[in-house]
């Protein structure tokens, strides 16, 4: 069966380029090994270019609305505020950081996708390919257990970290891993002193922590909380850590609940290297 583009994963990266090609008259199938898509806020900001490139595409409305605009940072160390940060004036049709989780990135840019006849192919995954001069021979895997096989004439990988793509082309995954842990928590936040639609960060002789507004009461919650072994990586925290940590760092009067994500995290600052 030949296919022009095949596209192996279906985060925000692969919805982009499955759209895209397909806007552009290209035929183009996408998988994800995945039964659907993410439920966590992960990658949160829409920044004003992402967003102009959207509005090429056609779609960015319906992103701007799901959205939360953020319109300038604040920098508070010694229980002063010593910087404002304006977004506005930027020379843009988006001037602000649009705050939007993950998976509603995911939703909005699938049913873009959708506009076009294309459906993702879900829990299906690519088992191995090979390269041939001009084109790629790609087994699937489907849920069921049977196996596909597909000749398209590119094989785009969109699949993550531990991306199938890039181990099956032997490609490095150069960079490195920067020694501090840190903690990511998505909470309802109470007691917050600036903006609904503003970010804070607090500068402490402990570290920083960051609250980055998802809507008027849920926050994302930042903070580092030292160095970490060589290969380990950080434990979830609890929310009574969280809210340590905001005792500690914030403002005072700060009260999180109803935590939607906790996770402990590491900074990977790598890229694919060259064939």
């Amino acid at each position: 069966m030949y296919q022009n583009v095949l596209v192996v994963g279906a985060g925000p990266v692969g919805l982009t380029v499955a759209a895209e090609l397909a806007r552009y008259g290209v035929a183009v199938r996408i998988i994800d090994k995945a039964g659907g898509r993410t439920d966590k806020s992960k990658a949160l900001v829409l920044w004003s270019r992402v967003l102009e490139l959207i509005d090429r595409m056609g779609s960015s409305a319906s992103f701007v609305e799901a959205g939360m605009k953020a319109t300038a940072s604040n920098i508070i160390a010694g229980g002063r505020q010593i910087a404002h940060i304006r977004l506005d004036p930027v020379g843009t049709p988006h001037p602000y950081a649009l705050m939007l989780p993950q998976s509603e990135t995911e939703r909005l840019m699938e049913q873009h996708l959708n506009a076009f006849g294309i459906q993702v192919e879900r829990e299906v995954e690519l088992a191995r390919f090979a390269a041939e001069s001009d084109r790629v021979a790609a087994i699937l895997r489907h849920p069921d257990g049977h196996q596909e096989t597909v000749e398209p004439a590119w094989l785009i990988g969109c699949d993550g970290a531990h991306s199938t793509v890039r181990h099956g082309l032997g490609m490095q995954f150069e960079g490195e891993t920067l020694p501090s842990s840190w903690i990511l928590a998505d909470v309802h936040l109470a007691g917050v002193r600036t903006p609904p639609n503003e970010m804070d960060m607090y500068w402490h002789s402990d570290g920083v922590l960051a609250l980055f507004p998802i809507t008027r009461d849920r926050y994302r919650v930042i903070a580092d909380v030292g160095d970490t072994q060589a290969g380990a990586h950080p434990s979830d925290p609890t929310l009574e850590e969280v809210q340590a940590l905001l005792d500690r760092r914030g403002p005072g009067g700060l009260e999180a609940s109803s935590p939607i994500w906790l996770a402990g995290f590491v900074i990977d600052e790598r890229k694919v290297g060259r064939l």
